[in-house]
């Protein structure tokens, strides 16, 4: 039994993989860090982006663009949101990556790697809890399981703490930033912050 024919159903744009290879290649840059989110971006963001931006010469911001759950925030606001980051970082490319969050921790940590590695990233930053969902995979899974198959997928991998607020730096801040107690920290996830704006309670600028 053969096959039949393979016909293309939508031809390449702008943000396919090949598109996004030349666009990081016109900007000369030899390492670039591809950021992976569903949420719009926090001041813990920021913070983790510079420390990544620290190591790179760029970064590939790369959000979801697919269905997203019940109490997102929408697509116009929440891409209005990662314009702002780009512009606020400098040294970004920001293109969509049209896929869902499946939660299936580990297994899709290594989808969202690979798939990176395609349009011609050198780094992947993994998150706390990446693509987690509860308690049901370990804090660390992802991150384990990703820098063990670092070499196979021909990447480096980045690997932060959770940002969090200190109230005495009145900033967004990492362990290495800070000197002050950490038990005076707040977190804030985007899972607090989402929290916090139903709520209606104010968060800080930091």
């Amino acid at each position: 039994m053969g096959w039949g024919p393979v016909r293309l159903l939508e031809p390449p744009g702008s943000d396919a993989p090949q598109a996004v290879r030349e666009k990081l290649a016109q900007r000369g840059w030899r390492t670039v860090a591809a950021f992976q989110t569903r949420n719009p971006p926090h001041a813990g963001h920021v913070r983790l982006l510079q420390a990544a931006l620290a190591q790179v010469d760029g970064l590939l911001l790369h959000p979801l663009t697919g269905p997203v759950e019940s109490g997102d925030l929408d697509a116009e606001q929440r891409w209005a949101a990662y314009e702002w980051l780009a512009e606020h970082l400098g040294r970004v490319v920001l293109a969509p990556y049209p896929a869902a969050m499946r939660y299936a921790g580990p297994r899709e940590a290594l989808t969202h790697a690979a798939s990176r590695r395609n349009y011609g990233v050198t780094h992947f930053i993994v998150g706390r809890d990446h693509a987690g969902v509860g308690q049901f995979y370990p804090p660390d899974a992802a991150r384990q399981t990703l820098e063990a198959a670092a070499q196979v997928l021909g990447l480096s991998i980045l690997s932060f703490p959770e940002a969090q607020y200190c109230p005495v730096c009145a900033a967004a801040v990492l362990p290495q930033d800070c000197p002050h107690d950490p038990q005076g920290w707040w977190p804030i996830s985007g899972t607090a912050v989402r929290d916090s704006l139903k709520r209606g309670s104010p968060r800080p600028n930091g």
